[in-house]
């Protein structure tokens, strides 16, 4: 008798064991298939006039942006954006936070704004001039840089072509990237962006 019940809490305790091992795997499985996985897609480049809360005055800008689309079918969680620069052989890149389109920004914003993206595309602002900018040349779309304008800063890009790379960093450390030339202008509205 003792033996027959050894063996049934033996039987039950693997039954359980195996139970739990198929579940766990189903379950890992399930969240692989179904994670977020982004994509970077080249948007536009277009003009577009932009004043108050925003800025100070009216003003047209010329900007390149990016589609940032979600593939999965679970929303990707506090995704940050930044634009690597690439410079000539040996010396470093810089590597610059950019702003998502329809996020509030002003000349104190310095911290990256976190967004969620889901089945819907979000955009993000790459480069931009504007109509009544004093110098030649484009400004990477950060929060600041929006905020002030196209000025000789950390965000501004001299006339020339420039390959850079566009980074989402979401969920614990996966990302999606993707490069593409800018063509910094000396006429504002000779901005361009390709892939």
């Amino acid at each position: 008798m003792e033996e027959k019940l050894k063996n049934i809490f033996v039987f039950v305790g693997s039954a359980a064991g195996v139970y739990s091992f198929i579940r766990l795997l189903f379950r890992d499985c399930f969240s692989f298939f179904h994670r977020p996985r982004l994509t970077v897609e080249f948007n536009s480049v277009e003009e577009w006039r932009v004043g108050p809360p925003y800025i100070e005055s009216n003003e047209t800008r010329r900007v390149a942006t990016v589609n940032v689309c979600n593939k999965g079918s679970k929303s990707a969680i506090a995704c940050e954006a930044h634009v690597e620069i690439c410079r000539e052989h040996g010396k470093m890149p810089s590597i610059l936070p950019l702003h998502w389109a329809d996020t509030p920004y002003g000349t104190r914003s310095t911290s990256i704004e976190r967004v969620d993206i889901g089945r819907l595309p979000r955009r993000l602002d790459i480069v931009f001039t504007q109509e009544r900018q004093t110098i030649d040349g484009c400004s990477i779309a950060s929060a600041q840089a929006l905020a002030t304008g196209v000025q000789r800063d950390q965000f501004y890009l001299a006339p020339g072509e420039y390959y850079i790379v566009i980074l989402v960093n979401y969920d614990s450390g996966k990302s999606a990237k993707k490069k593409f030339t800018v063509k910094s202008p000396a006429h504002w509205q000779d901005l361009q962006m390709t892939k």
